[in-house]
């Protein structure tokens, strides 16, 4: 599976940014071949779009466009910040990991169809 993550730095051990405007870099790679991915700083939704990607380890994301653009790719966003990859990738297996289903600011979840959700909205 190819995973991306919004990193602290250009390390597979380096942590997920705490917001996903805070990574210095996004590492792009196969679940299981972390250490051999490339590092992306510039036009990341297509990038994260180009490659494949299923899964995008990040912080909160505060930037609408950015975030409308990943989840339009149908990109799963997981809240994994301080983690590494790797351990974001063991959390996400053992469903450990909390879904980003809007931007910061945003008005909440597009729809009540997968279940309960805490939006606010009924």
């Amino acid at each position: 599976m190819m995973i991306a993550a919004a990193l602290s730095g250009p390390s597979p051990d380096a942590p997920v940014a705490p917001t996903y405007e805070a990574a210095r870099c996004v590492l792009i790679a196969d679940t299981g071949a972390l250490d051999r991915g490339r590092y992306v700083t510039a036009d990341i939704p297509r990038e994260l779009r180009q490659a494949e990607v299923e899964v995008l380890f990040c912080g909160d994301i505060h930037s609408r466009e950015q975030f409308e653009q990943i989840a339009g790719y149908n990109i799963t966003r997981y809240h994994a910040a301080g983690l590494t990859a790797a351990e974001a990738v063991r959390a996400m297996d053992q469903y450990r990991l909390a879904l980003i289903r809007d931007y910061v600011g945003g008005t909440g979840c597009a729809s009540h169809e997968g279940g309960p959700c805490n939006c606010g909205v009924d």
